[in-house]
C-alpha cells in the first residue's frame, strides 16, 4: 500500500482541493484530514488549478499513478506526442473509475484497518 498522500496530505498543500488515496486508507484519511475532499471513486484526481497555479494530482496507488501519470501526459501534450509516448511506455487503458469490486475490496480492507 502507498502513503505517501500523508506526508503531501499533512503539509496542507492538499487543503481545500479534491484528492485521493489507497482506497482503504481513504475514511482514515478523511478523518485524519478534514480540510481536503478525499473521494474514493477514481484511480487518481487532478484538483484544478486556481489563478494559473496550484493544480495536484494524487493516485490511489503506485499502479494507479502509472493511469495518473499518462492521463497528465494527455491534459500537457498535443495527442501526436503523447500518445505516442504512452504507447511506447506500454501503459493499458483502464478506466478512471474505479470497479464496484475494487471498490468493495477497499472498503473490506478499510474496515479490517479501521
Amino acid at each position: 500500500m502507498c502513503s505517501g498522500i500523508l506526508s503531501v496530505a499533512a503539509s496542507g498543500i492538499l487543503d481545500g482541493k479534491v484528492a485521493t488515496g489507497p482506497l482503504s486508507m481513504v475514511p482514515m484519511l478523511r478523518e485524519l484530514f478534514p480540510k481536503v475532499l478525499f473521494r474514493d471513486t477514481h484511480r487518481w484526481e487532478k484538483s484544478e488549478a486556481h489563478g494559473g497555479c496550484g493544480e495536484v494530482w494524487s493516485s490511489g496507488s503506485i499502479i494507479d499513478g502509472v493511469d495518473e501519470a499518462a492521463a497528465f501526459v494527455r491534459a500537457h501534450w498535443p495527442a501526436e506526442i503523447a500518445e505516442p509516448m504512452i504507447y511506447a511506455a506500454s501503459v493499458p487503458e483502464r478506466p478512471v473509475e474505479y470497479s464496484d469490486m475494487e471498490k468493495e475490496w477497499g472498503r473490506k480492507m478499510a474496515s479490517v484497518m479501521g
